[in-house]
């Protein structure tokens, strides 16, 4: 479903969630994919994050920073997000290498898009996570 467009505009349908606590970052990232039909939530946090999560069941993709402030990082973030929901599709963003990013010690559930990032990149990411089979 994430990977269809709608007939009428040729546009992708799908809700993502960008937890992003640089305030620029998080614009400019939700500006982007608004501008390429998405619908877009955005949190700053964790702790946000999880109450937009606990509330809308339309989310289909996390787009989520690594470090942020709070007591979860992105990690703890996706894990407590795909035990909640198991469909859920995760891309993570990050400054750090994947390797770095990869030390935690918790299970990885996406793949990562790294920062500083184009608008061409995050729109491949983005698609291709979507468009991405179910984890088994």
């Amino acid at each position: 479903m994430e990977c269809e467009r709608s007939a009428e505009e040729e546009k992708p349908v799908a809700t993502i969630l960008v937890v992003e606590d640089e305030p620029l970052i998080q614009l400019i990232t939700s500006e982007a994919l608004n501008e390429s039909g998405y619908r877009v939530l955005v949190a700053g946090d964790a702790d946000e994050a999880i109450g937009i999560l606990s509330r809308d069941s339309s989310v289909c993709l996390l787009f989520t920073d690594i470090v942020m402030p709070g007591a979860l990082d992105g990690f703890g973030l996706a894990d407590w997000a795909k035990s909640v929901r198991p469909d859920l599709k995760v891309l993570y963003t990050s400054g750090y290498s994947w390797a770095a990013a990869q030390a935690h010690g918790g299970r990885v559930h996406g793949h990562m898009l790294r920062k500083p990032y184009r608008s061409g990149e995050l729109q491949r990411a983005v698609r291709s996570a979507l468009c991405e089979p179910a984890e088994g």
